[in-house]
């Protein structure tokens, strides 16, 4: 792999960065984000001028300069909003304007394919059936109170199908329910607690560390050699991104780089969402708000 030379990096400034204090803690860690996909969506074998515009812009926001890009910039609206005209007069247009409830990691509001699917299987299993006119003929009695994720086929039982009566209990109570629940669940189903989160504290210095490590703009050097196959040394690294406070290439090395590969991580920025999840407040502070509660 050929080395980079600081004149490869006419494109990165870091005044292109001052965004990262005025946006909120969740959108940086959306930023971070945004980052692990780039990195893991990079096609090796096609240059950025080979593919589609869909699949290039983010790369070329950041390369020119535009690193803020969890917000669509006005060429990207301008492409989506051709995009779903032309999707409309062509007969394409798969989106849909019934309403859909938002989601979270592990917990989805069923859906009505979803519904299908297990009343589908339900009827294989033969626990219902219907006659001619599509009218309920026979329901076995063995399932009128058997719960569904106790009966149905290995490939369903990691799931519970579960009613929230938002008009019979308190927030408080359903989430004390839900957290007794859990437990009798995962034991019932056979289904143990996922070791996908690293054992890692995190606290509002996790931040900290992550803003005056300057991970975002790290990443993005990174980013830019593993898309034009050209290798960063650290100095220059340390040249580049800390020209005010020079780090040694040895922390470099052996920090400051692993730390900003492993925060663009799936698993590192759950846990950032976990944190911020437990202080209703912080994810909406800016980032230059929140670094001030440390000092």
């Amino acid at each position: 792999m050929k080395k980079a030379k600081i004149n490869n990096f006419s494109w990165f400034k870091i005044q292109n960065y001052e965004f990262i204090n005025t946006i909120t803690v969740e959108e940086f860690i959306r930023e971070l984000e945004w980052r692990h996909t780039l990195f893991y969506c990079h096609d090796e074998d096609k240059s950025l001028d080979e593919v589609g515009f869909e699949d290039s812009i983010k790369y070329l926001r950041i390369f020119r300069g535009d690193p803020r890009i969890d917000i669509n910039s006005p060429e990207e609206v301008q492409f989506n909003k051709e995009y779903d005209e032309y999707a409309k007069v062509s007969g394409r247009d798969t989106s849909s304007d019934k309403p859909m409830l938002p989601h979270e990691l592990g917990v989805w509001p069923v859906s009505f394919a979803e519904l299908s699917h297990y009343a589908s299987v339900s009827q294989n299993m033969g626990v219902y059936s219907l006659d001619e006119h599509g009218h309920y003929s026979n329901f076995d009695p063995k399932y009128m109170l058997a719960s569904v994720s106790c009966n149905v086929p290995d490939y369903l039982s990691h799931k519970v199908l579960v009613e929230l009566c938002l008009s019979e209990a308190t927030d408080q109570e359903i989430l004390s329910g839900i957290k007794k629940l859990l437990p009798v669940w995962r034991s019932r189903l056979g289904e143990s607690e996922p070791e996908v989160l690293p054992k890692r504290r995190i606290g509002l210095k996790t931040f900290q560390k992550l803003v005056s490590n300057r991970v975002l703009l790290i990443l993005d050097l990174l980013l830019w050699s593993e898309v034009f196959k050209m290798e960063i040394s650290n100095p220059i690294l340390s040249h580049l991104v800390f020209p005010d406070d020079p780090k040694d290439s040895q922390a470099i090395k052996e920090t400051i780089r692993p730390f900003a590969l492993e925060s663009m991580t799936e698993p590192y920025t759950r846990l950032l969402r976990l944190f911020i999840d437990k202080d209703g407040e912080l994810g909406s502070a800016t980032v230059s708000d929140m670094i001030s509660r440390i000092s």
